[in-house]
């Protein structure tokens, strides 16, 4: 009887070897307001994203028996490639991020232009510059001059990484703007530093017994305030208003906003 012949087996295995699948970091994308062709346009696109708001990105599903990444298995990110030229003028664009960045601000002291805001030492565009005009005016900027900086690294607080990044420095109807754009057109920050009606916002005054608080808020006549310095923060369980006039001395007694009770907040009744 002849005997079998031996099959060699693989020495981990039969089968075909099956890669384990890699975990995919997901891209949130950012809504873009492209560059405009004429101002009506870009009008139009910045209107959309102001009236949208910021989309949200999509979570892919999760993969069955994918792999997972501990904190301690996370390389530290590696910088971008440092760019040969600066964005084309097609790419510079406005996004919600920036929006908010130079009109309304964050909160913390962080931008803030448009006039009337308010945030202390902060430099504001003419008063009559509405939120159009003053998108379309940084957007200019970056179409007709070249950077005078760049690039350089700089740190997105969205994602906490080093990015490359550009300076323009040019004037709009009188008013000198400085703009940052990152190297892929994404306009990231804007603000006047000088020219016909803009403004410095003062320091803010040294208050006692203020409540943890964002930045202060100064109402200045000229644009309609009360030439008053606002802070509201939660004291406690209450969220508390604290108004003083431009030397920081208290125009009335502390007001009381709301209460919270547990994770609810009760907002005080107007009287």
């Amino acid at each position: 009887m002849t005997p079998k012949p031996k099959v060699k087996t693989h020495p981990h295995g039969s089968g075909p070897t099956t890669p384990h699948p890699h975990p995919t970091t997901p891209n949130t994308p950012h809504a873009k307001i492209p560059a405009a062709t004429s101002l009506q346009s870009f009008q139009a696109s910045v209107q959309t994203v102001l009236t949208k708001g910021r989309p949200t990105g999509t979570q892919p599903a999760p993969q069955a028996n994918a792999q997972t990444t501990t904190p301690q298995q996370v390389a530290t990110p590696h910088l971008p490639p440092k760019p040969t030229a600066p964005p084309r003028v097609d790419d510079m664009h406005h996004t919600p991020r920036s929006v908010k960045h130079i009109l309304d601000g964050e909160g913390n002291s962080k931008g803030g232009h448009q006039a009337g805001f308010g945030v202390p030492k902060k430099m504001e565009f003419p008063y009559g510059w509405g939120r159009i005009k003053i998108l379309d005016a940084t957007h200019q900027v970056t179409q007709n001059t070249q950077p005078v900086n760049g690039p350089k690294l700089v740190k997105d607080p969205a994602t906490n990484t080093e990015r490359y990044a550009y300076d323009y420095v040019g004037t709009v109807d009188g008013v000198q703007i400085k703009v940052h754009v990152y190297a892929d057109g994404e306009i990231y920050s804007a603000y006047p530093q000088g020219g016909t009606g803009v403004v410095k916002n003062d320091a803010s005054p040294t208050v006692s017994n203020l409540p943890p608080s964002t930045s202060p808020r100064f109402g200045r006549a000229d644009v309609g305030g009360d030439n008053t310095w606002v802070w509201e923060g939660r004291r406690g369980d209450q969220l508390v208003r604290v108004t003083t006039d431009p030397n920081g001395v208290r125009v009335h007694q502390d007001e009381i906003l709301g209460t919270w009770q547990g994770n609810k907040f009760i907002p005080t009744p107007k009287q």
